[in-house]
């Protein structure tokens, strides 16, 4: 039986999207909805498993290591620890991993994006395309506009967010795709 601070940790994980996992060195024993969508692949699921095998010295579990997912990006698999009261310990050889394709690109929720910086609709399809890692000219063709048209949108919406570089707006985006527009009590 799972305890429920591990419980706990998975649903608070798959709130803001992130993959989570309880494992032993053996098999993974409970995971969240967001480590299942990323596990359904079961050569995944396999290598997880494979390699926690593999870097487990002794009794101790790996801090942390990468697989590589279909497409030869990095897949962290990274231990966690769960600060908990002593009579809600996880059993022994029970560990939280926290997983993330680096080769996904997460988006942030477009309502989201309107409500907190008044984008048009026009920019959140561009904004959510930049999310992605497109570039202007690619961002441009998917639209069906001009590179101009696009570069004017972006200028636009760095001024909206207050991002100076497109870097900053990148960063920016990363950070607001792990929020839920649900969990948010944003004002009007």
């Amino acid at each position: 039986m799972v305890p429920h601070v591990g419980l706990n940790f998975l649903n608070a994980m798959d709130l803001i999207g992130m993959a989570s996992i309880l494992a032993t060195k053996e098999r993974i024993v409970v995971s969240n909805a967001s480590a299942d969508n990323l596990l359904k692949d079961e050569s995944v699921a396999e290598r997880v498993l494979k390699e926690l095998k593999r870097s487990s010295h002794g009794s101790g579990m790996p801090d942390v290591f990468a697989i590589m997912n279909e497409v030869g990006r990095p897949i962290v698999v990274r231990r966690t620890p769960l600060f908990h009261d002593s009579d809600e310990a996880l059993p022994a050889g029970l560990h939280a991993y926290i997983i993330q394709d680096l080769g996904r690109f997460r988006v942030p929720n477009p309502d989201l994006l309107a409500r907190l910086f008044h984008l048009t609709p026009a920019e959140i399809r561009v904004v959510t395309l930049f999310a992605q890692g497109d570039d202007v000219p690619t961002i441009a063709a998917a639209l069906n506009v001009q590179v101009g048209t696009v570069r004017m949108q972006l200028k636009s919406i760095q001024s909206k967010t207050g991002a100076r570089r497109q870097a900053e707006l990148a960063m920016l985006l990363s950070q607001l795709a792990s929020m839920s527009l649900p969990d948010l009590e944003l004002s009007r």
